[in-house]
């Protein structure tokens, strides 16, 4: 914007930052490691990641990673960032409690993440924890102890989910304890929004296509999601994604914060019957890519689901428009207000993925 399950998900809730190694940055060729260079194929990528030039491949959403298996006591991460400014979480040996920080300076940097780790085998994943919102960062690999070995991780998901949202899929402000709402990318975490801690729980795989302060008819800045769905690069509508390369079982669709937001501030503000329209062509959009998913619209948990609110009506009448028209696997999921200021921190982004999680649950064991 301006911009039970319980163990399973609180065991990742358990944030520690470390001191950010950009302060520790070092020209590429200054250490006496060997560099594992990003197209070894030992290397498995999650997201929708631009291999334009695979020796680089582009991070631009939340939740890009590059995760691999290695043999090593040191670690360091090989990042291009072409403004400077982006953040990424780096999990060792799935430690997602102690993960390490790297705030990107400009340029291309070398990031010393690990020291001194015990002997034997070892996983990385270099994870991109910021959306769109900043710029695009190519990774370039990472360095391990000359003598050690790579191998290639035992990541196979049976299922996968995408999600399309906005600040609160990404997880902006989610580390924000004073719930101000800065804008301080350092507070955005894609790692402890609901859609990571719900593909977690659920052991699928996801990506998450989500940009702070979209909508779907109006946002912050001059792009809605109908026009940025469908895009490699967010930023670049020459950029096409092929939606064959990855097909998921599950599409979750949480947008209208920022419209519910900003559509009333209109000189002529939009019908219900034109939101409603809106919504719906969207979501059949979706549909037209993903003929065989389940579709969950979802809404929640900030004011949009509000008592008195008119926005829950206005996507349950839509999946009940498309069900009517023959639709059967479109669902809605709305999660009650949260009640607070600012965006949801990371107790109520597990509010949103428990609700997540329980609605996937019951759907399929009704087998709809």
């Amino acid at each position: 914007m301006k911009h039970p399950l319980g163990s399973r998900i609180a065991c990742t809730l358990l944030l520690v930052l470390v001191a950010s190694p950009w302060a520790w940055a070092k020209s590429p060729d200054a250490m006496p490691l060997q560099t594992i260079r990003a197209d070894n194929p030992d290397f498995v990528y999650a997201g929708r990641v631009d291999f334009t030039d695979r020796a680089a491949p582009k991070f631009y959403w939340a939740g890009n990673s590059a995760a691999i298996v290695f043999t090593g006591r040191d670690l360091d991460v090989v990042l291009d960032d072409p403004q400077g400014g982006a953040w990424f979480d780096i999990i060792i040996d799935g430690d997602g409690n102690h993960r390490r920080v790297v705030h990107c300076g400009k340029g291309r940097r070398v990031y010393p993440v690990a020291t001194h780790l015990a002997g034997g085998r070892h996983t990385a994943e270099v994870f991109r924890r910021v959306d769109p919102t900043l710029a695009g960062v190519s990774f370039e690999g990472i360095r391990i102890d000359k003598g050690g070995k790579v191998f290639h991780p035992n990541l196979h998901y049976a299922r996968r989910i995408v999600f399309y949202g906005d600040s609160i899929t990404s997880g902006y402000g989610v580390l924000d304890a004073s719930r101000k709402d800065e804008g301080n990318p350092r507070y955005m975490d894609n790692y402890v929004a609901y859609d990571a801690l719900a593909a977690r729980a659920l052991h699928v795989g996801y990506r998450s296509i989500s940009l702070s302060g979209i909508g779907v008819m109006k946002s912050w800045f001059p792009l809605v999601m109908p026009q940025m769905y469908d895009r490699l690069a967010p930023r670049n509508p020459a950029s096409h994604w092929d939606f064959t390369r990855w097909r998921p079982d599950i599409v979750v669709v949480n947008l209208l914060q920022n419209d519910a937001w900003l559509l009333p501030r209109e000189k002529q503000p939009p019908s219900s019957r034109q939101i409603i329209h809106a919504y719906t062509d969207f979501v059949r959009a979706l549909r037209g890519h993903y003929p065989d998913a389940r579709i969950i619209c979802m809404l929640g948990n900030m004011d949009i689901t509000a008592k008195g609110s008119p926005w829950p009506g206005y996507v349950e009448a839509a999946v009940q428009a498309m069900r009517a028209g023959g639709d059967r696997r479109i669902y809605s999921l709305v999660v009650p207000y949260k009640n607070t200021s600012g965006h949801p921190d990371i107790a109520e982004q597990r509010v949103l993925a428990q609700a997540l999680v329980s609605r996937i649950k019951s759907i399929e064991a009704a087998g709809d």
